[in-house]
Parts: C-alpha cells; structure tokens; sequence
C-alpha cells in the first residue's frame, strides 16, 4: 500500500492526438492515480510582506522588460517529440521568464561565496516542503529526533541531492536516470532506514504494478523517461523538469512516496541540465502554498489533454519563479 496523496483517474482525450502520446511520453488515461488531498495549509517561511518584497527585487534584478524576453524565446525543432509541449500557449514565455529569475539569484554575493551553505538551505526547505505535500509532517522537531516516517523518507532522498552530494548524482543521472530513480525509492521507502542487504532494500527500487499498470509498463514508461533526460529531446530544462515531475506523479511507479521521488528528480534535472546549476530554488514551497491547485494541475497533466497539460507546466514553471525569491530570501539571510 502506497502512503501518499496521489492524482485521480482523468478521462482520456477521446482518442484526438495530445502532445503526450505525439511525443511517445504515455498520457494519464493508463495512469494510475489514486485521488487528491485536499489539504489547505501551506508552507511559507516568510511573511506575505516581505514575500512581495523579494519577489518585486527579483523583478528588478531581471533587468528585462517583457518585449525582450519575449525576443529571446529560443526556438524549438518542430520535430522534437517535446514540441508541441513547447508550442502550448504560455509555456515558452514563462520558461525563459523562470530561467532568468533563476540566473538572476545565483548572482547574489550569498550565492557567489555560500552556496554550499543556501543550496543546502534550499534543499533542506524544499525537503520539508514535499513531506507536506506528501502527507507527512513540515517541520523538523527540537531534538533534531524525526519520528514521521514521510518527513524522514523526504531528508533521505535530500541527502542524495544535497551540495556535498549533488555532483555525483548528477553525473549518474545524466547516463543512468533509472538508476538515480531507484535509490530516490530506496531512500523513499522504510527499508531506507536500513543499510542491511536485505530483500526488502533490493525490492524498494523495482517498479510495482497496480490495477492500471503493470511492473513492466511502467518499467518501459521509465525507459521512456529516461531517453528524454539523457538528450531525446532539446526542449528547454524548465519545461523537461515539468515533464519529468507530472510523469513521475502520474505513473507512481515506486511502492512508497511517489510525490516525494517527484519533485526530487524535477530538481535534479534543474540542476543536471544547468537550469539551477547550484540548485538554489525551492519551488516545493509556491506548490505548498497552492496545494489544492498543485493537485488540481496534477491531475491535468495525467488527462493528456493539451490545456490540462499547459496547466500543469505552467504551474510548475511558477513554482520555480516563486523558489528564486524564496532562494533570496535565504541568501539575504546568510
């Protein structure tokens, strides 16, 4: 059994070609979500002032008006299998907009010193955020003494993206994606806990099957995935993180905190691919604080349908907009 919210059966699009099954990506129709949370509290280490503060710095430090950005919209070839992703209304725009507010605080003098000490910051943040996410309790108790199970699944798989960490992971990922996604479930799941060479550590990584898919449609759908994150595509990274997070909570191929394993590769794959190179932004907060909608986008992006799928990104993209002012506000702080 599976301890983690997870998206809703969605119809399919009534057999009319989405971008998801144009690009070879599997649509929701097959996935095999279970139903929303529903929660309404949210995760803000900051107060609303001082958020809108940060976020119109964040504005100026752009330094670029809309008609430029606008300008500087790269384009994408039509045969990409992620190119009708890139084509949906918005989507190109609010990339580039999060790419540069992404670039615009890794130039923070925080950043260009500490940046060991506000990425571990970072990650630390956004690990408590997708315990949250997940069910599982957000903050850390006095004693340093986690007892919920969701929030220590969440610091474990932190740990393998962390600073000291994050170098060796990235170089396995860019080769060996499936990999890098069994030890996130290995580390998501209780056996984590344990460092034995057990059968339970050995089965924590393999996919399991449910009433909608089988083990080894999702292994193939994995393998799907994977192609996309070692160069299949040349869609831009913010856009591919999208992708990789909304699959990965749409086919919830691992027995244990899917969501978890989630938003860990989404960041991964910011950081892979130089988008968030020291992996400053901490999106999971803006999801938190937009949980319903979060789940909401979710479930689109499972339909296969072109505006669920534009929802989806989109809201995705926001969050790392939103995790570069939260990024600041660490920075300003150190």
């Amino acid at each position: 059994m599976e301890n983690q919210p997870g998206t809703p059966d969605a119809p399919s699009s009534a057999g009319l070609p989405t971008p998801a099954s144009r690009s070879g990506l599997p649509g929701g129709a097959g996935g095999s979500g279970r139903g929303l949370a529903g929660m309404s509290l949210g995760v803000s280490s900051v107060s609303a002032k001082k958020r809108a503060e940060r976020e119109a710095a964040a504005k100026r430090a752009q330094g670029q008006g809309q008609t430029e950005q606008t300008e500087s919209i790269p384009a994408l070839d039509p045969a990409d299998p992620l190119a009708p992703l890139w084509n949906l209304d918005g989507v190109a725009h609010a990339a580039v907009v999060a790419a540069k507010s992404i670039q615009a605080v890794h130039r923070h003098k925080a950043n260009l010193r500490k940046h060991n000490v506000t990425g571990s910051e970072s990650v630390l943040r956004g690990a408590r955020a997708s315990a949250w996410l997940e069910g599982g309790e957000r903050a850390l108790p006095a004693d340093g003494n986690v007892t919920d199970p969701i929030l220590a699944a969440a610091l474990r798989v932190a740990d393998t993206i962390s600073p000291e960490a994050i170098g060796e992971t990235a170089r396995v990922w860019q080769r060996a994606p499936q990999q890098v996604l069994a030890k996130f479930a290995l580390n998501a799941s209780p056996a984590g806990e344990t460092e034995d060479g057990s059968e339970a550590r050995m089965k924590a990584g393999r996919p399991v099957g449910d009433d909608k898919l089988s083990s080894a449609m999702k292994e193939q759908r994995l393998h799907i995935l994977g192609d996309f994150i070692t160069g299949r595509t040349d869609v831009h990274a913010g856009v591919l993180s999208a992708v990789v997070h909304g699959e990965l909570l749409t086919m919830r191929p691992f027995e244990y905190n899917n969501g978890i394993i989630a938003r860990a590769a989404s960041r991964l794959v910011a950081v892979s691919t130089g988008l968030d190179p020291r992996g400053l932004s901490v999106p999971e907060v803006y999801w938190t604080r937009h949980r319903d909608e979060y789940f909401e986008a979710a479930a689109g992006f499972a339909s296969a349908t072109p505006e669920g799928l534009r929802k989806w990104i989109l809201l995705h993209l926001e969050g790392l907009k939103a995790g570069a002012v939260e990024a600041r506000g660490i920075a300003d702080a150190v």
